[in-house]
């Protein structure tokens, strides 16, 4: 024990004596640990950490999306486990409670809440038979509506509420951890399972399903009864159904299910700072072999004087564990700085990002990265100094070249850390090439100057369709007449929001439409919409206040339908007929540009464009969300100066609707590439900080291998040699390392762009832009970090070299 503090004391001395090494290299650890456990605090709040709220018991996500009709049926079908579904994104007015407010809510099935094994904090959930029509007029709170909105008030539970001029039951409030689907759910409402209202039943939202598995059950069995199911299912639809829809179908853990789609993302940013943790590894692995070299007097001076080889081997380490410590230290403090970004940074869809905290299993993964790289980074030099002749090392001298193996050792590190380097930066640039390429996508109309609201009336105020005509119409009409507006419309789905209905869709003349019709996207629109987005019009006319109901049924249709389908021909007149031949038939007669309705970096789908206010509908609580959005272009350069005056002009409708949504059109499409533009913004900014660890190994390294030359060069400078003769020789160490690690790591970027394939757009994985820039910019900026104390070193005083030696 005595031993243990005298080795501590003695590398806490060591340490002091060299405030630059010790201060470079804990900053280097700090980095790298930083980086690693800011991202697996994102790793372990979304992809690790168990559902809160869940029972034991193995709970699945099935795959594919089901409407009622289809879900009724599994329910009825499925024996392996029970099943539940729900439907997020619903929005509801709460009246009648001082102000009016809109809620976001989720519509889910009955046995929803019982299946995840969810427990309320106060009274109950939804008891099976709760959503069929007639006994489903209840409502569960979330803990943050109850506490925000009812001030924690027990006796809300019984009391009644107006939810979309509908009274419901309050039956129960969820805990604070409750956030199924997401933190977004401000309560739950069970499914109006009407099977008498086909177009709710079977075209409705089609939703995900979950399950909770019966005892003897496994993924295999529910998979292989899901596909039966899904074989069968096809018959029970009023209509015709792709084949492709759900094809592919299986069941999988809910864990997996929920992530799935920013799950890759995670695992590419995991194994970014992996790398980039490797790096700083490595370079305080070189600094301190360069260290360990310069003492080796000081070691051979010991060993002669009785120290025994393993107690300087364990003084290193502790050495090396101090620094380690340090840097943990360091790098935990610094973790909360990054997540803290990341946080400021995250698109609003990012699962669970809300909820991200550096805990115990983040800090227990710190100190053990931190330990384990003490121990690499420490036993090789620690293992170098202990050895060799100490004869030889008692009468060295500072000009003399150290130890050959030393130096082969410090030039793999080197080439390593550039190899490591280089993935990074080519990730990097890829994914900023497909940022290039989404912006530079025309969404196919124009989005400046144009501000986006959804106006949401009280139910009873527009529940049927005269009334839903007549409240938009008089809106829009309202806000045409501002000074400011130069044209307004409406829309049920805003572009590039993947908000957009697909049907199947049976096309008059073309061969096989009935058997098998496509899926189309099918848009509500009022009049004046391509107008008012300035979306080319290509043949024939667009939607007009004449198509109203009563009149034969209309249809603008997108340029991807028309040449998928008639390529040489005019599809004027055609007509087209969702869901199945016996469906209401709607006429072409008009064909406009393609629009990117699911997002920026997904190509246009063929779409139809209906006239809304032929559709005969109000909007109903427990099918798909009706409120219209309003898209109106201002003659001003910022559309939100005239949030306000058009606030009123729909007010001055109806005062007690709220109004949601609101910004500019131009933040919608911004977002809809928010997912991308978050990962590239963080693989760059970890890339720059690989660049800056690679960079200060090189500059470290190739200082301390000059400075220890300096008597060599001056007594080459006494006999003759010229400054580019000593800068070639200075530099030869290092641009062997740092070609090979460039080739290397070029080599490693190809064999694993495969996990960027997914995410890029418009660039291959193999992209020869991005596989020349990142290396040449990491090359540079090597060669000009090792070029300086080169240079330095050529030009040194032989007299003052010599003086020193």
């Amino acid at each position: 024990m005595t031993e243990l503090f005298q080795d501590l004391r003695f590398g806490l001395r060591q340490l002091r004596r060299s405030p630059g090494f010790t201060a470079v290299a804990i900053l280097t650890l700090a980095l790298g640990i930083g980086a690693n456990s800011a991202i697996f605090s994102l790793v372990n709040g979304i992809l690790l950490r168990p559902l809160p709220y869940a029972k034991p018991g193995e709970l699945v996500s099935v795959t594919g999306t089901y409407p009622k009709g289809a879900f009724v049926a599994m329910r009825e079908q499925i024996h392996t486990m029970d099943v539940a579904t729900y439907s997020e994104g619903h929005e509801f007015n709460l009246t009648h409670m001082g102000e009016p407010v809109r809620l976001a809510g989720t519509v889910v099935s009955a046995e929803l809440l019982n299946v995840l094994g969810a427990r309320p904090e106060l009274g109950r959930v939804f008891s099976s038979g709760e959503d069929i029509p007639g006994n489903d007029n209840y409502v569960v709170l979330s803990h943050d509506l109850w506490e925000q909105r009812f001030g924690r008030d027990a006796a809300i539970v019984g009391r009644s509420i107006e939810l979309e001029g509908e009274n419901r039951q309050v039956i129960g409030v969820m805990p604070t951890d409750f956030h199924f689907p997401s933190a977004k759910t401000q309560l739950w409402v069970p499914l109006h399972n009407d099977p008498r209202n086909p177009a709710t039943y079977w075209a409705g939202d089609f939703m995900p399903v979950i399950g909770r598995m019966h005892p003897g059950s496994n993924l295999q069995q529910a998979g292989a009864e899901i596909r039966l199911f899904q074989s069968h299912v096809f018959a029970l639809f009023p209509w015709t159904m792709p084949a492709s829809w759900n094809a592919d179908v299986s069941a999988i853990k809910l864990q997996n299910g929920m992530v799935a789609d920013v799950q890759p993302r995670l695992l590419l940013l995991l194994g970014a700072v992996t790398l980039v943790l490797l790096i700083a590894c490595a370079n305080v692995a070189n600094l301190l072999l360069a260290r360990g070299e310069g003492r080796m007097h000081e070691f051979a001076l010991r060993r002669a004087l009785g120290a025994r080889r393993g107690r300087i081997v364990a003084q290193v380490l502790f050495e090396a564990g101090l620094l380690a410590l340090g840097g943990c230290a360091i790098g935990i403090v610094l973790a909360q700085v990054i997540v803290a970004g990341i946080l400021a940074l995250a698109p609003a869809g990012f699962i669970g990002v809300g909820a991200i905290v550096t805990d115990r299993a983040v800090l227990a993964s710190a100190l053990g990265v931190s330990l384990l790289s003490a121990l690499g980074f420490g036993a090789v030099p620690a293992l170098l100094g202990s050895r060799g002749s100490d004869g030889s090392a008692l009468r060295g001298s500072r000009g003399v070249v150290g130890d050959r193996s030393t130096s082969r050792v410090s030039r793999v590190l080197i080439a390593a850390e550039l190899a490591l380097a280089v993935p990074l930066l080519i990730g990097a640039t890829l994914l900023l090439r497909t940022l290039a390429n989404v912006f530079a996508v025309s969404p196919g109309f124009q989005a400046e100057q144009v501000l986006v609201l959804r106006p949401n009336p009280p139910l009873e105020r527009v529940s049927g369709p005269d009334q839903f005509t007549a409240f938009y119409n008089e809106a829009l009409r309202r806000i045409r007449a501002l000074p400011q507006v130069e044209a307004a419309a409406a829309t049920l789905m805003l572009p590039v929001t993947s908000s957009a209905w697909a049907f199947p869709t049976v096309i008059e003349g073309v061969e096989g439409s009935e058997s098998a019709p496509p899926s189309i996207d099918y848009v509500p629109v009022t009049p004046d919409y391509f107008e008012t987005l300035r979306i080319p019009v290509l043949s024939g006319r667009t939607l007009e206040r004449s198509d109203r109901p009563g009149t034969p049924r209309v249809a603008v249709i997108s340029r991807a339908l028309a040449q998928r389908f008639w390529p040489d021909g005019s599809p004027l007149g055609r007509t087209l007929r969702p869901f199945s031949r016996t469906g209401d038939p709607f006429t072409i007669v008009g064909v406009v540009g393609d629009v990117h309705l699911q997002g920026l970096n997904t190509d246009p789908r063929p779409a139809m464009y209906v006239a809304d206010q032929q559709l005969r509908w109000g909007r109903q609580t427990g099918s798909a969300e009706t409120a219209l959005w309003l898209v109106i272009r201002i003659r001003g350069p910022d559309p939100l100066h005239s949030l306000a005056s058009m606030r009123e002009a729909i007010w001055s409708v109806d005062p007690e609707t709220t109004i949601t949504g609101s910004e500019p059109l131009t933040t919608v499409v911004a977002r809809s590439a928010a997912a991308t533009t978050f990962v590239a913004s963080l693989l760059t900014g970890f890339s720059f900080l690989a660049v800056l660890l690679g960079v200060i190994g090189v500059y470290g390294v190739t200082a301390y291998t000059v400075a220890k030359r300096t008597s060599e060069f001056g007594l080459r400078i006494a006999l003759g040699a010229t400054s580019t003769d000593l800068l070639r020789t200075s530099m030869t160490p290092t641009v062997v390392p740092l070609v090979v690690g460039l080739l290397v790591g070029c080599c490693g970027a190809a064999l694993g762009s495969r996990v960027l394939q997914n995410m890029l757009f418009q660039v291959g994985r193999h992209d020869p832009v991005a596989f020349l820039v990142g290396p040449l910019l990491l090359g540079c900026v090597a060669l000009l970090a090792a070029l300086l104390p080169a240079r330095r070193a050529s030009r040194v005083d032989p007299m003052i070299a010599l003086r020193a030696e």
